[in-house]
């Protein structure tokens, strides 16, 4: 075999040179040229990679070509459905930024039927500033920081949104904080979450974000874009728009902003509390400067402009001058009312910010159909402001250099409805608009106005007490070394009945009775049911609920609306001063309809009203507040120091509720509850031009009516009518099925020395029997002697074996007590009392009770008790007191802090 001459990778060999020689002698034409009959050998065999590229590189054109394809088909599909994207919503959002079309707020008229009120259009008020009065030194700043593209995309750029995309993911990789990388957003996708309130974080809600931000760009011009923009963008304090911020900021119009205030606004924009200027203003500073430099690199200022505005400090309003423009048009309580309810409505139930609803109410050609009633509100705004209905009441601030005089609030309601028919913020003329409304926006203490809501109408609901149950006006604990709760007038009067206790106002009963009823019990209640929704948790204790000595307090509203429960037979109706909205096309936008809930039985409520009657019966000041005629009702309530007055009353028409007190706490005229003297002009002016000339609460079947007794709640027995003290028999209602059926225990009689008047021993040569009180629930002790006024006649039945006790003041029953606790002693000062042991006749070592005339004087058992029979060390007897001449047995008791209730 030949030797195989073989060049290795495919290059020239001799076994290929023999063959295609072998080719050309066998015919081949010699014409012809060799690469054309032979084209194999003139052909360069390409490696294996050669041919991966090449088919590798075919690959990659025909899928470029497919991709193009698809891409073009995909981008004209994308731009399909963008261009067919639609949100009618939201583009009527937007054609409502700007209407100015006056609003209008209607009033009932004497017959009932809707009149015009007020017109709402004032443009100094408007917090829309059109573009045209709108610096351009102020969108140059917009647009330089925040979408310096803008007039160039279509309502996404898409470079932004990438390299925001591409930051992002590389700080999430490097462990970085996220938080000041910019998300991308054009002023454009900015307005669309400004008005659409969806600010999410989710995908999305940034693809709807972006179409969206197509369908505005296709419907509206840039200008128009930057102008809705500008008036709804947040800039911190409350400020919506560039308007409102130009005027808090630097208390001037828009129009008059330079560039360096400009910037100094357009900075807040990123993040409202963070870049504000009076709060942070190294930080705003830092952005201002950031805004003035991308002005001056975008050609929006000059070098010039940029050196001499970077190196200026802005010069900010001072905040402590109100830079509120004056207004020559001044509007009613009403109006402030009616104004202020309906733009939080339209904030917390169509999700508007409150610029939006400010906006709407003076632009948006709202009709609004209120409950006042014109007739009742002109009453009420002309007597108040009135200086002469007021008396001389005032007192001389040292820090002002000028007299301070006492203000009020008042609301008139249709218990009914709850609908508010007059209401009065402050006293004397009203000026302005949106003033201080003292009955929905300055919390007080309630003090005793409270006790029918948080004690005694829960407790009488629920069958705890009724009219007549017995509750002992006497301290339940010591506070700061004090009997605690204490009375206006620094006395107890021992056992009474609930209708003395309410109608009296007297504070230890209602802290008795909430201890009944629980003090969670009743805060829920007080809070969920009658709409006192200013307490707090710190309110869930006996003295705030019991005396009215709240932490915030709560307002004329909210006391007003909570005795509905007892105007509308046992309803409460939530207060409300208008009925609907509607908008410019017809169409109600907003709804308040009657809110009713059942809280009391009509046999509570008459029960309760008719003890509420009595408050307007016993005294003066209770009686200056009746309409002539016509059955009233109501409760006062005076705080600590008597700073805040108060009187809550009804008719059977009207429901109305007062405060009097000063802005800042300071002590009122002590001597005159003035509030009640005030609400009864009022009201008798109201009923007589509404022509109410009589009227009188019905009473309800299931009412029943007893006789029973003060001291035990019992029917009476022989000796109860003629009981001395401060216990009588009385007659009252009572819901059938809880009158009283035994005979009273309490009243019952002991021996009296003829000589003397005091109990008497084995010694006294005569006596007769006398009538006196054992409490049902045992005799009252204290860690101290209080001075109670049914002291003297307070005495258990004693046994024959019992040492009597030995004392001029302390009663003879101290024995039964335990060491260094003491029984009420006598209120007033007189030589003998009847509870204490004989002084005329000499006892014995250890005296015992006079058992009759049968037993010689000495009768009855001598052996001393188990203890010895020894008397107790007699403990310090403080002096007695004269008793304070009281004009008001009314006038409630002061909520106790422990250092300022009268002195025991």
């Amino acid at each position: 075999m030949g030797k195989d001459y073989r060049r290795k990778k495919g290059k020239f060999n001799i076994t290929r040179k023999n063959e295609d020689d072998k080719k050309r002698r066998s015919g081949a034409s010699s014409g012809d040229p060799s690469w054309k009959s032979d084209p194999d050998k003139y052909t360069k065999k390409r490696t294996s990679w050669q041919r991966f590229l090449i088919k590798f590189g075919s690959f990659m054109l025909y899928f470029v070509l497919i991709v193009g394809v698809v891409g073009v088909l995909s981008v004209g599909v994308a731009a399909a459905v963008i261009y067919s994207y639609s949100d009618p919503e939201l583009l009527e959002k937007l054609s409502e930024q700007d209407l100015n079309m006056s609003s209008t707020i209607w009033a009932l008229d004497g017959n009932g039927n809707y009149v015009e009120y007020e017109t709402l259009y004032s443009s100094e008020h408007r917090s829309w500033t059109n573009s045209e009065d709108i610096p351009q030194c102020v969108k140059n700043a917009a647009i330089a920081i925040e979408d310096k593209r803008f007039y160039t995309h279509m309502g996404v750029d898409f470079i932004t949104s990438a390299k925001a995309v591409i930051e992002y993911t590389a700080t999430k990789v490097l462990g970085g904080s996220t938080g000041n990388i910019g998300g991308g957003s054009t002023l454009t996708q900015q307005l669309v979450k400004n008005i659409t309130h969806e600010d999410e974080v989710s995908i999305e809600r940034k693809i709807k974000e972006m179409f969206r931000s197509f369908y505005v760009e296709r419907n509206y011009s840039k200008e128009q874009i930057l102008e809705f923009y500008l008036n709804t963008v947040y800039f911190n304090n409350n400020c919506y728009g560039i308007g409102t911020a130009a005027t808090y900021y630097f208390g001037k119009e828009a129009s008059e902003l330079n560039p360096l205030e400009a910037a100094t606004i357009i900075a807040i924009t990123k993040s409202p509390a963070y870049y504000d200027p009076y709060t942070n203003p190294e930080n705003n500073e830092k952005r201002r400067d950031q805004i003035l430099y991308e002005m001056k690199e975008q050609g929006y200022l000059s070098f010039e402009e940029y050196d001499k505005y970077i190196n200026a400090v802005p010069d900010l309003r001072d905040k402590s001058i109100d830079s509120s423009s004056g207004s020559s048009k001044d509007w009613t309580y009403a109006t402030d009312t009616v104004f202020e309810s309906v733009v939080d409505d339209l904030m917390n139930k169509l999700g508007l910010t409150r610029s939006e609803a400010l906006n709407k109410m003076y632009t948006g050609g709202l009709q609004i159909y209120t409950t006042f009633d014109i007739d009742v509100q002109k009453i009420m705004d002309d007597f108040f402001a009135n200086e002469e209905n007021y008396n001389s009441e005032k007192y001389y601030d040292e820090e002002t250099k000028e007299y301070i005089y006492p203000q009020v609030a008042m609301e008139v309601m249709d218990p009914k409805t709850g609908d508010i028919v007059g209401i009065i913020g402050g006293r004397g003329e009203k000026k302005g608009m949106l003033g201080l409304n003292r009955v929905t926006q300055a919390p007080k203490q309630p003090g005793s106005s409270i006790k029918p809501l948080t004690v005694y109408g829960y407790a009488m609901e629920n069958n705890i007490i009724t009219a007549g149950t017995t509750v002992d006006d006497f301290p339940l604990q010591l506070n700061a070394s004090r009997p605690w709760p204490s009375n206006f007038d620094g006395t107890y009067s021992g056992l009474t009945d609930v209708y003395k206790a309410l109608s009296y106002s007297l504070n230890a009963p209602s802290a008795r009775v909430l201890t009944m009823v629980g003090v969670d019990t009743a805060y829920e209640f007080a809070k969920t049911m009658l709409g006192l929704h200013s307490l707090v948790e710190e309110d869930k204790q006996i003295a705030p609920l019991s005396v009215g000595a709240l932490t915030y307090g709560v307002t004329v509203q909210e006391m007003t609306g909570a005795y509905t429960a007892y105007a509308n037979n046992g309803v409460y109706t939530k207060p409300r001063c208008y009925a609907k909205v509607v908008n410019y096309k017809g169409e109600t936008i907003l709804e308040n309809p009657v809110e009713k809930r059942v809280v009391f039985s009509e046999q509570t409520t008459f029960i309760m009203t008719d003890i509420l009657e009595e408050v307007l019966k016993v005294s003066s000041n209770g009686r200056a507040a009746r309409v002539n005629g016509i059955e009233t009702a109501g409760k006062t309530g005076t705080t600590s120091s008597f700073y805040d007055r108060w009187f809550i009353g009804y008719t059977p028409y009207y429901l109305g509720g007062i405060w009097w007190g000063y802005d800042k706490n300071h002590e009122t005229d002590s001597a005159i509850s003035y509030q009640t003297r005030i609400w009864g002009k009022v009201m008798n002016l109201i009923h007589e031009k509404k022509g109410y000339s009589s009227g009188e609460f019905v009473k309800p079947d299931g009412i029943v009516k007893s006789s029973y007794c003060t001291a035990s709640g019992m029917l009476p027995n022989e000796y109860c009518s003629n009981a001395p003290g401060t216990t009588s028999v009385k007659t009252g209602y009572f819901k059938e099925g809880t009158q009283p059926t035994k005979r009273c225990t309490a009243h019952h009689a002991l021996y009296v020395c003829d000589a003397s008047g005091q109990i008497a021993h084995d010694n006294c040569p005569s006596a007769h029997l006398a009538i006196f009180v054992s409490p049902v629930g045992g005799v009252r002790t204290f860690p101290i002697r209080v001075k109670v006024k049914d002291a003297e006649y307070i005495c258990p039945k004693l046994s024959s074996s019992l040492v009597l006790y030995n004392d001029s003041v302390l009663p003879v029953y101290m024995n039964l007590l335990d060491g260094g606790e003491y029984p009420g002693i006598p209120y007033y000062s007189k030589s003998a009392y009847a509870n204490t042991l004989c002084t005329v006749h000499a006892p014995s070592g250890s005296p015992h009770i006079y058992t009759g005339p049968s037993g010689g004087g000495s009768g009855g058992e001598t052996t001393p008790p188990d203890d010895g029979g020894g008397t107790t060390p007699e403990p310090p007897t403080p002096e007695d007191p004269k008793p304070p001449e009281v004009d008001d047995p009314n006038t409630d008791s002061k909520p106790d802090d422990g250092g300022e209730t009268p002195d025991i």
